[in-house]
């Protein structure tokens, strides 16, 4: 990575420019796993959805068909919530192969696959983008890193996008913690023409969000949040990611059944 110093600065000053409005237009663009009075408050009191029937028919026959999934992994906190966990930490779970005893996510597309699927990349981080009260613009912090992460690196099958960014933010995420100050973890897809970008020759249709961490529950009652929380390992991050590959997954993820400790090969 380039200058982590420098990039800190210019979050600090795009979110002093733009902590007031999300400056991505997201009405054109897919969101999943998100309720609506949640995205309203996420995205803006404007919210909506204004795709063609063209641009909705081709997110919905998109897959991800290539052999290699090139994956950016940038990891964010703030000044009033810090990160927990290392970059080092981020590499395993996300990048290894056989070496994270309950699968990372490398070795979870591996297996999904029946070894088809092979996942590569980079974690980037971590980096100081403001106050955690301000909106955060995830396409504004692609354009700040622009200077500092060469993108092309990220198109493994070669079709002028990267083929997946995933951002993991410092805490808990809203879907498990409740929290209306947390986010709510996400996916997002545009239509290819008018995604995000271009940086270094390529566009991002696809990106989503996942938790550092997740909430701690009363073992006799897992729907009960007591305090503290743990590392979230992977289910947040490959169900996400699935949605940006374009494969059939279950619109929610089960915290409860998570926490209880069932854990059928992968967390996820």
């Amino acid at each position: 990575m380039k200058g982590s110093a420098k990039i800190s600065f210019l979050f600090v000053m795009a979110l002093m420019l733009f902590s007031s409005v999300m400056a991505s237009d997201v009405s054109k663009a897919v969101i999943f796993d998100v309720p609506h009075d949640v995205a309203v408050r996420q995205f803006g009191p404007d919210y909506k959805i204004e795709l063609t029937a063209r641009d909705s028919l081709e997110l919905a026959a998109y897959r991800f068909t290539g052999d290699t999934l090139k994956m950016l992994v940038v990891l964010v906190e703030w000044y009033d919530k810090r990160a927990t966990y290392s970059i080092e930490t981020f590499d395993t779970v996300m990048l290894s192969r056989n070496i994270y005893p309950t699968g990372s996510v490398a070795d979870y597309f591996d297996e999904v696959s029946y070894g088809q699927l092979a996942v590569a990349g980079d974690i980037y981080g971590w980096h100081n983008i403001g106050f955690a009260a301000n909106p955060i613009d995830f396409e504004e912090i692609i354009e700040e890193l622009d200077p500092y992460i060469d993108y092309s690196r990220y198109d493994g099958d070669g079709d002028g996008n990267v083929d997946a960014v995933i951002f993991i933010h410092a805490g808990n995420g809203q879907e498990d913690s409740g929290n209306p100050y947390n986010i709510w973890s996400y996916a997002m897809l545009w239509p290819e023409e008018i995604a995000p970008g271009h940086y270094d020759g390529k566009r991002f249709p696809r990106m989503c969000t996942a938790p550092e961490t997740i909430p701690l529950r009363d073992s006799p009652n897992p729907t009960i949040i007591t305090t503290g929380s743990r590392f979230n390992r992977i289910s947040v991050a490959a169900h996400e990611l699935s949605h940006n590959m374009g494969l059939p997954v279950y619109d929610h993820y089960s915290v409860v059944v998570e926490d209880a400790g069932y854990n059928p090969g992968h967390d996820a």
